[in-house]
């Protein structure tokens, strides 16, 4: 009898600082990333960076991809504030961290610790690691 997975494997997004005088640069980079206006871009820029400083560069991202994303940093990345969490949560809001991976992440345990998480995304398909 095979057991039912009931959580959804995780996947990570990438923050950072700007540097100073780089809103525009940053919201080109966002309205890239999100194909939006740049109008919308600004207003998401400057409201993330007044909640806690950071803005999000790439989103959803597999483990086994960062490291190549993290080659391609946009210009405008403040030097020494990358930090890397679990999706769809803020650096905030992430009150736990793995310092082996430097990871901050909500669930119980590290999702890169635990073998459950998204390990690369291709083409818009997610390839799951599997679980220990």
């Amino acid at each position: 009898m095979s057991s039912l997975i009931v959580d959804n494997p995780i996947d990570f997004d990438v923050w950072c600082r700007i540097e100073d005088g780089s809103q525009k640069l940053a919201a080109a980079w966002t309205a890239n990333m999100n194909s939006q206006y740049i109008i919308d871009a600004f207003k998401i820029v400057r409201e993330s960076i007044k909640i806690d400083g950071y803005i999000q560069i790439f989103v959803r991202c597999g483990w086994d991809d960062i490291p190549g994303l993290l080659l391609k940093l946009p210009k405008f990345v403040q030097k020494d504030t990358l930090i890397i969490t679990q999706s769809s949560y803020r650096p905030s809001d992430c009150p736990r961290y793995c310092e082996i991976h430097s990871l901050r992440y909500v669930a119980q345990l590290c999702p890169v610790c635990n073998g459950f998480y998204i390990s690369n995304v291709i083409n818009g398909k997610r390839f799951v690691a599997s679980k220990n």
